[in-house]
């Protein structure tokens, strides 16, 4: 073996080595960060048709409530119908009779809505016998604050007993020359003023992440919950004041026109991720 061929040997061998010692240095290859879980409201709006409420809704309770718990990153579904009396006067646009709420938890709504589209239709509703197609409406809320609970004792409610459960859902929209400060107003001052009404219990800010349907929703809402004895129905004086009354500082920032609020009754107990 010739010196030149051995001192090409000994190079190669050395750069070899290096390699191999620096890739031990430097570790296994960077990965890729997998994004923290979003959470979403998945609001389902639906009538049934005429007459058929009965079967639309064995069919909603046997098969899309238990379709919901496949969901990626399910974590609860309730339904809900529409209360009369509705907290909030003079609401002009009409949604459903009927609310299924989902909450989910998620890195990747997509594949999440996919599964859901393909297990429950476009409409929430799949193949339930009864249902109503042309009315339905699909938000996709996601959770943009801290969850705001009730902090004071409601003198009005006795504790104790059976209680009915609600969710009042206001699709906010601000006045255009009160548009910079129309969140930090709503969450620091309005959303506390409600959660001490009678039976207010927490409140979600959310906002809108994707939607179907006739009704388009607004860019933001609040979701409030509420809890009455069996007893007590949300009455007349459990009614919201009008966003446009005059004086008032909701009405200054509130577009009285275009903001609109709707109270639900639950229609079944809350079900959970199993």
């Amino acid at each position: 073996m010739t010196t030149w061929l051995k001192r090409a040997i000994t190079c190669v061998s050395i750069a070899v080595i290096c390699t191999v010692l620096s890739a031990c240095a430097a570790g296994p290859p960077p990965t890729t960060p997998v994004p923290p879980a979003q959470r979403y409201y998945l609001m389902v709006f639906n009538d049934a048709l005429p007459g058929a409420d009965a079967e639309f809704n064995r069919c909603f309770d046997a098969d899309r409530i238990p379709d919901a718990r496949t969901l990626p990153g399910f974590a609860s579904v309730q339904r809900f119908q529409l209360n009369d009396p509705q907290m909030y006067p003079g609401v002009t646009v009409a949604l459903p009779k009927y609310l299924t709420l989902y909450e989910i938890s998620t890195n990747d709504l997509a594949a999440t809505m996919d599964q859901f589209h393909r297990t429950a239709g476009v409409t929430g509703t799949g193949s339930c016998v009864g249902a109503n197609p042309t009315t339905a409406d699909v938000y996709v809320y996601r959770f943009s604050a801290p969850r705001q609970d009730r902090t004071a004792p409601d003198p009005t409610v006795p504790p104790g007993g059976p209680r009915t459960g609600y969710v009042h859902i206001v699709f906010t929209v601000p006045q255009q020359a009160m548009k910079s400060q129309f969140e930090q107003w709503y969450l620091t001052t309005h959303m506390p003023e409600l959660l001490a009404r009678p039976g207010f219990t927490t409140a979600q800010w959310v906002a809108l992440a994707q939607a179907q349907g006739p009704v388009p929703p607004t860019d933001t809402a609040a979701v409030y919950r509420l809890e009455l004895p069996r007893t007590r129905s949300i009455s007349a004086t459990a009614v919201l004041p009008s966003p446009g009354a005059a004086p008032s500082l909701t009405g200054q920032m509130l577009d009285p026109n275009l903001n609109r609020g709707y109270t639900y009754r639950e229609f079944g107990p809350p079900v959970t991720a199993p």
